[in-house]
């Protein structure tokens, strides 16, 4: 991922209606599938520049794990500690069998081999623990944004499902997110796409006034209700998954 987007996620990852609405939605499904437990171990697998640990930290004992020195430098920053560099793309450098959740928000979607990074997730969770998932959906909303950000994939439900199940996995929750503005984001990626590409690609937020971000972030605790209560979104640009290892 670019510098510069470690930079404008720490600036705005407390207030970006998207970052927002994604962890009202993962705080529901936590809520209802994974209760807090004393002792619990939680990994948060690319944890970035630490926006999601106070959410994670009402669940257990959080560890954040990045490839990146400058993203772990950002989470010191903040006052989070527990946190260390993967030992390699797709090692840990965990025991096996040691962890209760294993969470990977917009991960999985960077790595050229993503059943062995779900793998790795298998391996250190204990004989039904969980993990958390978020993925980028539909390969026709790919744009710009993508190819910043190294992205290898956008995922549909059901793909994303059937590597969970290959690597030892059964489904407990999915869904889609972000339905109701999606209609817009579908919009504006196919009118991107016919806008002439830079030779670099840049990250870069699409920034509202902030009557407009409350408003969107509102409609994503809609959304949380709806998954909490049991409920399935049919559409939406990012795919959640939750599921179990099985024993």
């Amino acid at each position: 991922m670019q510098d510069q987007a470690y930079d404008k996620t720490y600036e705005l990852e407390n207030r970006y209606w998207w970052h927002v609405g994604r962890r009202y939605v993962f705080r529901k499904v936590l809520e209802r599938f994974f209760s807090p437990r004393t002792g619990a171990k939680i990994v948060d697998i690319g944890c970035g520049t630490g926006g999601n640990f106070p959410m994670l930290g009402g669940f257990g004992t959080v560890l954040g794990l990045d490839i990146s020195e400058k993203a772990l430098a950002f989470c010191r920053q903040k006052g989070f500690t527990n946190v260390a560099l993967m030992r390699g793309v797709y090692d840990t450098g965990l025991d096996v069998g040691s962890v209760d959740l294993v969470t990977m928000f917009d991960v999985l979607e960077h790595f050229d081999d993503d059943v062995r990074a779900l793998a790795e997730i298998n391996r250190i969770l204990k004989p039904g623990g969980y993990t958390l998932i978020s993925v980028p959906a539909f390969k026709t909303l790919w744009s710009e944004l993508d190819e910043a950000l190294y992205h290898r994939r956008r995922y549909k439900r059901r793909e994303l499902e059937m590597r969970l199940e290959k690597t030892g996995f059964e489904i407990v929750k999915s869904s889609y997110l972000f339905f109701f503005v999606f209609p817009l984001v579908f919009m504006y990626r196919v009118v991107g796409q016919f806008q002439e590409r830079r030779s670099y690609p840049q990250f870069t937020y699409v920034e509202f006034p902030k009557f407009i971000g409350a408003f969107l972030a509102w409609l994503s605790k809609v959304e949380a209700s709806i998954l909490g209560a049991g409920g399935r979104l049919p559409v939406g640009s990012t795919v959640v998954c939750f599921a179990r290892k099985k024993i």
